[in-house]
């Protein structure tokens, strides 16, 4: 964080003596100024800078003439790039689970509407990653269905990724347990 700011204010201060040479000389021509300058940066430069994250002490000390991101800097590339770290993320837990595999955890739960919702989520040493939930109002807790739900997520990790399978400890729940191995 700390060298982001010393970063920022360095480009602020080379901001400021390139309008003084602009307006002195008045030399400068925009031919001059190639992309990737610190006066005209690229959009990598742009999001490799805003994808770490200021807090608002950072952000004001910059001094009133730092200008944050746009809307639609925010909805667009800046957003992109955020997800793309998210996948990247999630992409090097999931890799370490060939190394050491990973729990699945299903647990049931109500929400505040009283809808009973069951969560899936993968448990390794790298993290816990969220794969998915799944509304169970109109579904019967029986053996066939749990085991249609957990041999979806199964799949979708991988049988060979997997350690062990965490789930209630109903009798549905033990059944369709016992029919997925």
């Amino acid at each position: 964080m700390k060298q982001l700011i010393e970063d920022l204010t360095m480009e602020k201060e080379k901001r400021k003596r390139l309008r003084i040479d602009i307006g002195n000389s008045q030399s400068l021509s925009n031919d001059e100024v190639k992309e990737g300058d610190i006066a005209n940066p690229t959009l990598s430069d742009i999001s490799s800078q805003a994808n770490k994250i200021l807090t608002m002490q950072d952000i004001t000390s910059m001094g009133p003439g730092f200008k944050g991101p746009s809307y639609h800097d925010l909805r667009g590339p800046l957003l992109k790039g955020v997800v793309h770290d998210v996948h990247e993320y999630l992409f090097k837990i999931k890799a370490h689970w060939k190394l050491y595999g990973c729990s699945i955890m299903a647990d049931e739960w109500l929400n505040r509407r009283n809808v009973p919702v069951m969560n899936f989520l993968a448990y390794s040493p790298r993290g816990t990653i969220f794969l998915k939930s799944v509304n169970t109002s109109g579904l019967q807790k029986d053996k066939e269905t749990l085991l249609e739900m957990f041999d979806e997520v199964v799949k979708e990790v991988g049988q060979e990724n997997i350690v062990q399978f965490v789930s209630d400890n109903e009798s549905a729940f033990k059944a369709a347990g016992k029919a997925l191995q």
